[in-house]
């Protein structure tokens, strides 16, 4: 069946002409005002997007778009705006009560044309994403049938207690039998979100070995890893907080702070890149800030690199079907241009230091660069300018980070940052009036009674792991 769109518009001629354009791809619907086109509304005949005017006779598409979302079996149909209402006002207005994007008109019916179907591709992905979220599976090797509980050996680990439990697998406490070292084991659930399940074994065998191949102090240290009884990864178990518990329990970070742990992320970042390996999902959850290490306080060590992009020479033969055209891995909020259009293939270096420009973003100012459901997210990520930090704090910021954080989220790869250790140099660069060192560190750490919000993000409480599911 083709996919539905409902064109509502007071102009015939306007309905005729995208009629034209869609017709041979589309099922198109088509009201010519505002109470028409709520009536049209059939939950066994649903719409799958839905154009709108704005200046109609009667209720106006403003209204129209409120009333849609403020019903349950609507709420979650995407609407884009198509008007000859040109302001910035108007367009902002259009986006709060809901819509995903804003087409001017006149408008050409290729544009028209492309965007129905980007954004239809969009929503297709992120349901398939979410319906594998929901009903995870758990696969396991052939002829294995064996409990995963406290006691049960891994390797040589045996498991002492869970850690936390996600949509991709859960995490569980671990010491080494002949060593005695406290460690963090993730043992994978397979989705179905990434592929087929080969194709995830294979991606989280990259995971293993593209963090083994690693050495930087700032990436998460693998010590093992296997297939059985489940495929399993070991680590380092970390003290701390992960940088987006930390906003949301403290609030944004001051800019010092920020700088250090961001370029703490530069420096794993640089060594992954020189490999030939992109993390495809730099975000503050991602992000682990130490209590503790070596007697340093405020070390950030950066995680998952379960969505890593491996090179051909680094990893052997049949590497370029894991990641295919119209899949979407990563996180909505802090997805580069490319990613938000599925072309897998485009992710580099430069779509991580995008994803790292998101990330500060939200370390500063406590919010995301781009706002609302996540479709519209990804569809901002692809054509709208975000505001500088300082605009969004309603406050100034030196000038050099503002410069910095908006190079890094550029569209266009050629204008970011070169490479992680361009970022390095910039940061270094910006002029500080309160510094953020040993010391500050240390008494923040002691002066706060850190206590977990829910059993998932419990990384604090008695050592906690950092690998999260």
């Amino acid at each position: 069946m083709k996919p539905a769109i409902l064109v509502v518009d007071d102009v015939p001629t306007n309905i005729m002409m995208i009629s034209e354009a869609l017709a041979d791809d589309y099922e198109v619907r088509f009201a010519t005002g505002g109470d028409e086109a709520l009536a049209l509304m059939d939950p066994d005949n649903p719409v799958d997007l839905i154009l709108l005017d704005i200046v109609m006779p009667g209720i106006d598409g403003y209204e129209v778009c409120r009333r849609l979302k403020a019903r349950p079996e609507t709420s979650e149909i995407p609407v884009m705006f198509l008007t000859g209402k040109g302001e910035e006002e108007a367009e902002a207005q259009g986006l709060e009560v809901g819509a995903i994007g804003y087409i001017r008109k006149p408008f050409k019916p290729q544009l028209v044309r492309a965007r129905v179907k980007s954004i239809l591709h969009l929503q297709e992905m992120l349901e398939k994403r979410v319906r594998g979220q929901i009903k995870p599976t758990s696969p396991r090797p052939e002829g294995s049938s064996s409990r995963i509980e406290a006691g049960t050996k891994l390797g040589s680990y045996t498991l002492l207690g869970q850690l936390g439990l996600g949509a991709m697998g859960e995490v569980w406490r671990a010491t080494h039998d002949l060593l005695g070292r406290e460690a963090a084991v993730k043992l994978v659930r397979f989705n179905g979100a990434g592929g087929s399940e080969g194709a995830e074994v294979e991606r989280f065998q990259r995971e293993a070995q593209a963090l083994a191949s690693l050495r930087s102090p700032h990436t998460l240290r693998l010590y093992e890893y296997g297939i059985s009884p489940k495929f399993y990864l070991v680590t380092e178990l970390l003290k701390g907080l992960d940088l987006e518990s930390i906003v949301e329990s403290f609030g944004p970070l001051p800019l010092a702070r920020c700088i250090r742990l961001m370029r703490h992320a530069c420096l794993s970042l640089a060594e992954a890149h020189a490999a030939g390996f992109f993390h495809r999902d730099v975000k503050p959850g991602n992000l682990f800030c130490c209590r503790r290490i070596g007697g340093e306080h405020d070390v950030l060590k950066v995680l998952d690199f379960g969505l890593v992009n491996a090179p051909l020479a680094a990893i052997g033969d049949g590497e370029s079907h894991l990641t295919s055209p119209g899949v979407f891995l990563g996180t909505p909020q802090t997805s580069s241009p490319e990613a938000a259009k599925c072309r897998p293939d485009e992710i580099d270096a430069q779509s991580d230091l995008y994803s790292l420009g998101c990330t500060i973003y939200y370390l500063v100012t406590g919010g995301d660069v781009f706002r609302g459901p996540p479709l519209r997210v990804l569809m901002d990520h692809i054509s709208k300018d975000p505001d500088p930090p300082s605009k969004r704090l309603g406050r100034q910021l030196p000038p050099e980070f503002d410069a910095l954080i908006m190079s890094c989220l550029s569209k266009t790869k050629a204008d970011r940052p070169a490479d992680a250790d361009e970022v390095i140099r910039r940061l270094d660069e910006i002029p500080i009036e309160d510094p953020w060192g040993p010391d500050e560190a240390q008494r923040w750490w002691s002066g706060r009674g850190v206590r977990p919000r829910s059993p998932e993000q419990a990384r604090d409480a008695d050592p906690t792991s950092a690998l999260t599911p």
